[in-house]
């Protein structure tokens, strides 16, 4: 396959999984729902994922911090992503571990934790 066929290819399947997100449209909505309720109450987003999927997560904390498409506070959210806080936790303990005892230190009550993984 040359080159440019690959790149049609890509773009094809990614126009596929955009409309085939439609259907997810509620659901959607739902965790929309739960953020805004937790910023509402005075909470925060908690981000983690593995691999890429952890690049994922700090980069939504970014936007949610930052000013994802207007100009607005800064909403709380970080992404456990420090590579000491991992490695220690995965060595000290398990890496099955690493976001576990990241959510026990720095989650609260009525915030909102979420997992990203693109590998299911």
């Amino acid at each position: 396959m040359s080159t440019s066929d690959a790149i049609r290819q890509m773009l094809q399947e990614s126009a596929e999984t955009k409309l085939a997100a439609k259907g997810l449209a509620d659901k959607i909505a739902v965790f929309a729902e739960w953020m805004k309720e937790t910023y509402l109450h005075g909470g925060k987003v908690i981000l983690f994922g593995n691999g890429g999927s952890l690049c994922d997560a700090a980069h939504i904390a970014g936007e949610l911090v930052g000013r994802f498409k207007r100009q607005r506070r800064g909403l709380p959210a970080i992404a456990l992503a420090d590579p000491a806080i991992l490695t220690a936790v995965g060595n000290d303990y398990d890496f099955s571990a690493v976001f576990t005892r990241q959510v026990e230190a720095w989650a609260t009550p009525g915030d909102l934790a979420v997992g990203i993984s693109t590998s299911g």
